[in-house]
């Protein structure tokens, strides 16, 4: 690097340091000395100026936008069941830093399910499974034919920004072996009013394999 010195006595003195890489400039302010030669110390009562730097963007930082899918949406007591997050979106080219599931409101106590979810988060898993022998465990107190818990996850990506979304899951205690409707697309999503937008619904039995039934 080169640095250019004034050999007179200069009012308001202005060093440009130029590099190979380009030119960068630093106002160090007022001088109130005189520098006379490279090897000569200069006053330095008045302290150089603070250089700050803004960096505007217009880009807006990526929203994440949580997505929960529940299968079955209405089990079997006996039959297991799969809690996915993996459609969330806007993590942002990473991973998300947090994903947090949790029970919200409920028809019965969920102690004895909550480690499943704790487990979840613990590890920032956008998927895990109720086994069936917890899930019978849990809703066997209550008197009611159809038991619901509400599932609530909330993920969060490296930018700090966080987006929560609930569903239902109900557990069918009736016995009654009823087609289960059930959407296989996503269930909420944010389109602009050019775009175009499907939703797709699947139906099946109940599988009652776990239950000892055929």
């Amino acid at each position: 690097s080169k640095c250019l010195h004034c050999s007179t006595a200069c009012p308001a003195i202005e060093l440009f340091c130029f590099f190979l890489a380009g030119v960068r400039y630093f106002p160090l302010g007022p001088a109130s000395g005189v520098v006379s030669h490279p090897n000569q110390a200069a006053d330095t009562s008045d302290a150089a100026g603070a250089l700050t730097a803004v960096v505007v963007s217009s880009l807006a930082p990526v929203t994440p936008g949580a997505v929960l899918q529940i299968w079955p949406p209405q089990a079997l007591p006996c039959s297991s069941v799969i809690l996915s997050g993996t459609l969330s979106t806007g993590a942002a080219g990473r991973h998300f830093s947090s994903v947090a599931w949790r029970f919200g409101t409920a028809d019965v106590a969920t102690g004895g399910l909550e480690a499943f979810l704790n487990a979840a988060s613990t590890s920032n898993s956008l998927k895990l499974e109720i086994p069936g022998t917890a899930l019978s465990t849990a809703v066997a107190a209550s008197a009611a034919n159809l038991v619901r818990l509400e599932i609530v996850l909330q993920v969060t990506n490296w930018l700090g920004l966080s987006s929560e979304t609930s569903d239902i899951l109900t557990v069918d205690r009736s016995g009654t072996v009823a087609p289960l409707v059930y959407p296989s697309s996503i269930t909420n999503r944010t389109i602009q009013s050019s775009q175009a937008v499907s939703f797709s619904v699947a139906t099946r039995y109940a599988d009652q394999t776990a239950c000892g039934t055929a």
